[in-house]
């Protein structure tokens, strides 16, 4: 029986390169959590009177934007790792290339997540078309930014959160990619269709038939808790694309 068992479950055991774009967004999500916490103590004399379960659901509503924003960011990367001349199971310099596009891509949104800290203290607002008025200025916004905020310490931040994810990936692909076992045409195929599916389902953020909307994450009577719901990346690029 327990035979039987270990050959089906070696059946289904999904591909590497699902399985390590699978480990990605859930470390990804983790740290897009952690600036949400970081948010969360920034402005914690804004929390007074807010219900714990409020709070908990700003987090799991963020979560859903988090989500979004994550989906847009893997999904082109998944599908090229799964072309048959990139292939990153098993093609090292491809895999090396799309580990880096990712850190790449990641640590952007790590160092737009701290502006975003910031920029609603300024602006009482998430990120927004407005932090896009002034890059025309970039002598101005450099000054403002190093005669107001504590700009050091969020580049040391931001240096630390990269480097650890960085560590992360370079060890999740290196334990993943290093099993090498024989895995089904049949078998990656349904798992590609299955994440891919998941992936824009993420994207959109819901079931229904219109797309995830930031009204969603004004769910309370306090704005505070409203907008810790939201995510800085995702109302820039929203207000970007309108």
């Amino acid at each position: 029986m327990n035979r039987r068992c270990d050959q089906f479950l070696n059946l289904i055991r999904p591909p590497r390169t699902a399985l390590f774009f699978v480990v990605l967004f859930a470390e990804s999500a983790f740290f897009l959590s952690l600036f949400r916490l970081g948010f969360l103590l920034r402005y914690s004399n804004l929390t007074a009177g807010i219900p714990t379960v409020t709070l908990l659901g700003s987090f799991l509503i963020g979560a859903r934007f988090d989500a979004v924003v994550l989906s847009y960011l893997f999904i082109p990367l998944f599908i090229l790792s799964h072309l048959p001349f990139i292939s990153i199971d098993r093609l090292k310099l491809s895999r090396l290339i799309i580990q880096w596009l990712i850190l790449l891509f990641l640590s952007l949104i790590f160092f737009l997540s701290l502006v975003d800290i910031e920029y609603y203290g300024e602006f009482g607002t998430r990120l927004s078309h407005w932090a896009l008025e002034y890059l025309d200025r970039p002598d101005m916004v450099w000054y403002a930014m190093w005669s107001n905020y504590p700009v050091t310490l969020y580049l040391l931040v931001w240096g630390a959160m990269t480097l650890t994810f960085s560590f992360l990936l370079l060890k999740t692909g290196k334990k993943i990619f290093l099993r090498r076992r024989k895995e089904s045409v049949v078998l990656r195929l349904a798992y590609f269709i299955l994440i891919l599916a998941l992936l824009f389902l993420g994207a959109r953020g819901r079931w229904q038939l219109a797309p995830i909307d930031w009204g969603l994450a004004y769910f309370s009577s306090n704005g505070f808790a409203n907008q810790l719901a939201l995510n800085g990346i995702y109302t820039l690029g929203r207000c970007w694309w309108e």
